[in-house]
């Protein structure tokens, strides 16, 4: 009976012993290693965040191993100037089986306060993507963002953990029935990496996805399906495949106005600074419209309504800022319409009318590829969870490893968006390539590598 009393504990037991071993070792990492040897001492918030999610994996099982100690382990004058080095110095000190990239935000209304947490969980050995999390707390009046960003923390848990245990390969784990994984995209896997960085080359890359949140007015804006994995996506490609050192790739997510002009600035000052040297790359995912009675084409940051543009962002001035000073290149990617119709509709789509933008002149050795041509809508593609453009244009640097020409690229977006829109929206979606006139005669044989 004893025995019988036994195996029945250990067949109980057993799988719970199995499945709290096959969690990995983790390492917590601020998303920007920026300045990180400097600014992780001075920003409280951040240290703080970075402890609570690290206190989080801990008390779900995770064996994690402290960020900070092994900061000051590896540091020194060498490996601060480089944050790439630094990064990777972190992981292999800390033999931590995975890291997560955390970005943390903390955001003040006058209704009470919240964090919005992000989570990129990353493989050590490869850097190939495991798993992601997003989302925010609810709003207190309180300053203890410590807090909120625990609170904002057990709402990504659950999935996050049920995807990394999933991603396991080892022979306990496939005896039991694998949780269910989020839907990842194809383009999401198997980024090719260019090993030679170029110094030069310094990207802004944009996601606007989340109106409703800074949004709580009878005007707010709809969500821009996808525009977050847009651009996270696409910073990884920047990184990775188009050789930009990750210091030199500033990333907004569900940006405000005064961020989006904050970080056009520095794009300016960078080019000013470089004296011609710059090639800078602009890549914007979220709500786009024209003014109704001047025609000019607006970004639209989470904090400004489509029924008043004085804070929007005039893309006229996206261009003057990127042109101000001469660059070798400048490239620019829009996958928003400025129609007034969005990927869910939203904007002036809500007033029954659709507007057609007035053109743009370009200055400089600019090129500007647009998901959308006159008043059509950048339209998603479901399946793929992401809009349809910037998927086409992640499948192709991802199929050519980065190898390609512009006009090859712009060739391809073209014919692949304009046919997968009509069997996918039942919608017309005709990409846009625009060239100044400086580069008229040159931008064909310009290469994305």
């Amino acid at each position: 009976m004893k025995h019988l009393i036994f195996l029945f504990l250990l067949t109980i037991i057993s799988p719970v012993l199995i499945f709290s071993q096959s969690l990995p070792k983790i390492i917590v990492i601020p998303e920007s290693t920026s300045g990180l040897c400097y600014i992780f001492q001075k920003d409280q918030i951040l240290k703080e965040s970075v402890d609570e999610i690290s206190e989080g994996f801990k008390r779900h099982g995770f064996r994690v191993v402290n960020f900070n100690a092994v900061l000051n382990q590896v540091k020194n004058n060498e490996l601060c100037k480089n944050s790439q080095k630094l990064l990777e110095a972190i992981i292999k000190k800390s033999n931590a089986t995975v890291y997560a990239k955390a970005e943390v935000k903390p955001v003040k209304t006058s209704t009470g306060n919240y964090v919005s947490v992000t989570l990129n969980v990353l493989d050590s050995q490869t850097n190939d993507f495991i798993a992601y999390g997003s989302a925010k707390s609810n709003k207190f009046n309180t300053t203890n963002f410590a807090m909120l960003t625990k609170r904002a923390f057990e709402k990504i848990i659950p999935d996050l953990k049920s995807d990394i245990l999933a991603s396991a390969t080892t022979e306990e784990i496939v005896k039991f029935e694998k949780p269910k994984v989020k839907q990842t995209s194809d383009v999401d896997i198997n980024i090719p990496v260019n090993p030679k960085k170029n110094n030069s080359r310094y990207a802004l890359i944009i996601g606007n996805e989340d109106y409703k949140s800074y949004q709580m007015g009878l005007e707010s804006e709809i969500n821009v399906d996808f525009a977050e994995s847009d651009a996270r996506s696409f910073k990884k490609y920047t990184e990775k495949a188009l050789g930009v050192p990750e210091e030199n790739i500033i990333l907004l997510i569900n940006s405000r106005a005064v961020e989006m002009h904050q970080a056009l600035d520095k794009m300016k000052i960078i080019a000013k600074s470089l004296n011609g040297n710059a090639e800078l790359i602009f890549f914007y995912a979220g709500h786009g419209l024209p003014d109704e009675k001047t025609k000019e084409p607006y970004l639209i940051p989470v904090d400004v309504s489509g029924t008043n543009l004085q804070f929007a962002v005039k893309l006229k001035d996206v261009y003057d800022k990127l042109t101000e000073f001469t660059s070798k290149r400048v490239t620019v990617f829009l996958d928003a319409c400025f129609s007034g119709g969005a990927r869910n509709q939203g904007l002036v789509a809500a007033r029954g009318v659709k507007i057609k933008h007035k053109q743009q002149m370009l200055k400089g050795n600019v090129i500007v590829f647009s998901a959308s041509s006159g008043d059509q809508s950048s339209l998603p593609y479901k399946e793929k969870q992401h809009g349809i453009f910037t998927y086409f244009l992640l499948k192709k640097l991802q199929s050519t490893r980065a190898n390609i020409t512009y006009k090859e690229l712009s060739d391809y977006i073209s014919e692949q968006v304009g046919i997968k829109s009509a069997l996918v929206n039942n919608k017309e979606q005709t990409p846009q390539t625009n060239v100044s006139p400086e580069a008229q005669s040159e931008w064909k044989e310009w290469r994305m590598k």
